[in-house]
């Protein structure tokens, strides 16, 4: 185990982008790879993170009384829209007992996501691959100032060109024509160069949303290619935390 766990937000200024899902195929291949993993739920209405959890141990617990091999564990916590706590929360009390922290954000807990983005390792972007999405960028690149300025703010020692680490990863991708993807990446970095954009897109997959079990494709391997697009994308982010 790190002596402090890698954390990492995931969140952006819109809604229905995959934040929860991201959140949950991320986890679970962290998890498969040997590594303790936290989640946060931010989202104290529908608390998808949470249920998928809670399902996850349901379903060990019933694989236990039958005598079968279970599911590699995970663990959450809800902070819900105003705890002012928990940035020393996370770092006095969870970050030492993990390898990885993923943060699920929701648009009414942006307030707590930007104080826990103020300690993240790397931020992950998922955007979906429509025009409404890209007509997010603005914000997007707001939100970044505004947690850079932060952190400069709370400490001198920051330098005056420093960036929190970033990674946008296409979402929902209806088509992987070679030529749409790079004009949509041509797109995004038009808007601001700090944007570095994932190797690995993920299409639009109705498998990636069935976690109803607790289960994700890394757990089922039902559909081998989004298995191994999870894994490379989380492959990925290693190498980026790595650097």
């Amino acid at each position: 185990m790190t002596t402090r766990a890698k954390i990492i937000p995931i969140g952006i200024p819109k809604g229905g982008t995959g934040k929860s899902t991201f959140c949950e195929l991320l986890s679970v291949e962290a998890a498969h790879r040997g590594s303790k993993v936290l989640l946060i739920d931010c989202d104290s209405e529908t608390e998808n993170t949470t249920i998928f959890v809670e399902n996850r141990a349901e379903l060990n617990e019933t694989l236990a009384k039958e005598g079968k091999g279970g599911v590699p564990e995970l663990d959450c916590i809800s902070c819900g829209f105003d705890q002012e706590s928990i940035v020393s929360d996370i770092l006095r009390t969870h970050a030492k007992d993990y390898d990885y922290i993923f943060i699920d954000n929701h648009p009414k807990a942006d307030r707590v996501f930007r104080r826990l983005c103020t300690i993240s390792d790397l931020l992950i972007l998922p955007i979906e691959y429509t025009d409404k999405s890209f007509d997010t960028l603005p914000k997007v690149v707001s939100m970044l100032e505004d947690i850079d300025a932060s952190i400069k703010a709370n400490d001198p020692n920051v330098p005056d060109d420093y960036q929190i680490p970033t990674l946008m990863v296409l979402n929902k991708v209806l088509t992987v024509r070679a030529k749409a993807i790079e004009e949509a990446k041509s797109l995004i970095k038009g808007f601001d160069e700090r944007l570095l954009i994932a190797k690995t897109i993920l299409p639009s997959r109705t498998i990636y949303q069935q976690t109803s079990r607790g289960l994700t494709v890394s757990d089922t391997l039902e559909h081998k290619k989004a298995a191994l697009e999870v894994k490379a994308l989380f492959t990925e982010i290693v190498k980026l935390l790595a650097e």
